[in-house]
C-alpha cells in the first residue's frame, strides 16, 4: 500500500516507504547499509532516492562511502508532509481490516 501511494503521489513507491522508514526511526542517524538491509530489493534505487532527499533538505550525508554512507535525518518542514501520509495510511489499513473483519 505504502509503495502504490507512493508512486501514485511522488512518482516512486520507493521514496515514500524510505521517508516512513527514515521518519519512524527512534535516532536521526542511519547507514546506508541499514536502509539497504530493510529494502533490499530496490538497492539500486535507494542511493538516486537519497540524492532526492538531500537536494531536498531532509536528510544529510555526514561520511560517503557506498554501504558505509552515514546519514542524517534534518529538521525539515517536509516531514510534515510523510507524516500525515503515514497517518493517512495507518487510518486506511485500519479501516480495511475493519471491513475484511465486518464481512
Amino acid at each position: 500500500m505504502v509503495e502504490r501511494l507512493g508512486y501514485k503521489l511522488f512518482g516512486s513507491g520507493l521514496r515514500l516507504a524510505l521517508c516512513c522508514w527514515i521518519r519512524s526511526r527512534k535516532v536521526d542517524q542511519f547507514r546506508y547499509s541499514d536502509v539497504a538491509a530493510e529494502f533490499s530489493r530496490q538497492t539500486s534505487n535507494v542511493e538516486e532516492q537519497f540524492e532526492r532527499l538531500v537536494a531536498l533538505g531532509m536528510i544529510e550525508r555526514l561520511i560517503a562511502g557506498k554501504g558505509a554512507a552515514l546519514y542524517r535525518r534534518l529538521d525539515s518542514p517536509w516531514w510534515r508532509i510523510i507524516d500525515q501520509a503515514t497517518k493517512s495510511l495507518s487510518q486506511e489499513t485500519l479501516r480495511s481490516r475493519k471491513a475484511k473483519t465486518a464481512s
